[in-house]
């Protein structure tokens, strides 16, 4: 099999030692791993704190974590973000830059990867794990420092291949392995096919702020991004010139005070195709299907958001207060969230693990967004919505979409056309 991606969800280990998270991909060895985590130790039951995880590697040289967590009930926010190079899961103690458990990479085995749970875990929470395979799929997950300087072109040539899609994720003005006291965090998806198309989505929440105030914010241009804590824009990176070592990301807007990047640039060799889409949800319950994507999806990954506008920070609104991530393939379908409530004078948080393609909450903890994968379709896919957010606060809330195509079983490869402009394109 050329390119096959599994998702699969565990319990995570509380002793140390090493811990194999098995899916099937074929029979084959993993070429790289998605990691998923927060406080959440049953599925779809609502965990106090606010928490995440999210770590990738394509060997055990090459890894990484980004880590943030908020702490529930107190008159004011008590938040911490970490950066990690060696690890692919970190879970905080609460409202602390002191880890209650973390991992790294171990191996990879045939349908399998392996963690070594270097410090154990207190509890026993859940862990999505993306596995990713093929004889035609390249990978690489590196991290580069973003310099704290306007328009400041960094040439990123570690991959050592022209990737067709990267994974991205960064904690603005925080280097690597780093700690801060506040939330900052962004993740974003970009797609090299016949044009470069590039979205990503910010959340910030500052350490001892009172009644609430997350920030929120979503661009359909640049693929990774930082806002301030007065929730205005402070930098974007755009993604352009990609070639056979890897692709160069310029910072605009503002210096992107050396933080770090950190992304899973893959490539499967014009086996199959990839997609990056802006995705509106409905405005009515039942099946709803986008077909933006062109081709029939294998696996989906999804940034969630309550916010409804691109280009707009959102701030002290219910909006921005529960940012959520999903993964899925065929027979698979996971959303790992956060809820942080706005405007309230006693500071409330959950973390949520569903096994849905959208459950993204509102940040009281009622209902919000929740819908199953239906299945995968010729252009897309179909989801069949229980629960939309149709006024969040003005119009359907907006999500990214990274797809990667299910393979052609008898068709002819056909290369993907030269690249003549670094400049992105983008549909809504």
């Amino acid at each position: 099999m050329s390119v096959v991606i599994d998702v699969i969800r565990a319990v995570a280990n509380t002793d140390a030692g090493t811990q194999t998270f098995t899916g099937d991909v074929g029979g084959l060895v993993p070429k790289a791993a998605l990691f998923f985590s927060n406080y959440a130790v049953t599925n779809d039951v609502v965990a106090t704190h606010w928490g995440l995880s999210f770590g990738a590697a394509s060997s055990a040289t090459e890894q990484w974590c980004l880590t943030a967590n908020s702490e529930s009930g107190g008159p004011s926010s008590d938040t911490q973000c970490t950066t990690d190079s060696d690890k692919v899961i970190r879970i905080n103690q609460v409202g602390q830059a002191v880890v209650e458990g973390e991992a790294d990479l171990d191996s990879f085995g045939v349908n399998s990867v392996t963690v070594d749970w270097t410090n154990p875990l207190s509890n026993a929470y859940l862990v999505v794990v993306v596995l990713i395979a093929g004889s035609d799929v390249q990978a690489y997950a590196g991290n580069k420092a973003l310099l704290d300087v306007v328009n400041s072109v960094i040439d990123i040539t570690d991959p050592g291949f022209e990737p067709q899609c990267v994974i991205t994720a960064c904690a603005d003005s925080l280097a690597m392995d780093a700690n801060q006291t506040h939330i900052e965090i962004c993740t974003g998806m970009v797609s090299n096919e016949a044009s470069v198309q590039q979205r990503c989505g910010c959340y910030r929440q500052s350490n001892g702020s009172s009644a609430g105030g997350p920030d929120g914010r979503l661009t359909a241009t640049h693929g990774i991004m930082g806002i301030n804590s007065n929730a205005t824009l402070d930098w974007r990176g755009l993604f352009s010139a990609f070639d056979s070592n890897g692709f160069t990301v310029t910072t605009q807007d503002g210096a992107a005070n050396d933080t770090a990047l950190m992304y899973l640039a893959l490539d499967f060799g014009d086996a199959v195709k990839t997609s990056v889409i802006t995705h509106i949800t409905p405005t009515a319950v039942g099946e709803d299907s986008e077909t933006g994507h062109g081709f029939k999806p294998q696996f989906l990954y999804q940034i969630m958001n309550h916010l409804d506008a691109l280009d707009t920070t959102f701030n002290s609104k219910q909006d921005a207060g529960s940012p959520g991530w999903a993964v899925a393939v065929a027979d698979a379908q996971h959303s790992i969230t956060a809820i942080e409530e706005d405007g309230a004078a006693t500071l409330t948080s959950f973390s949520l693990n569903g096994d849905q393609l959208m459950r993204l909450r509102d940040d009281d903890d009622t209902a919000g967004i929740q819908a199953d994968l239906v299945s995968f379709d010729p252009l897309g896919q179909t989801a069949d919505y229980i629960n939309i957010n149709a006024t969040s606060p003005d119009n359907p809330p907006i999500f990214f979409q990274l797809a990667i195509e299910e393979e052609p079983s008898n068709f002819p490869v056909i290369p993907r056309v030269t690249r003549t402009s670094p400049q992105p394109i983008y549909r809504m």
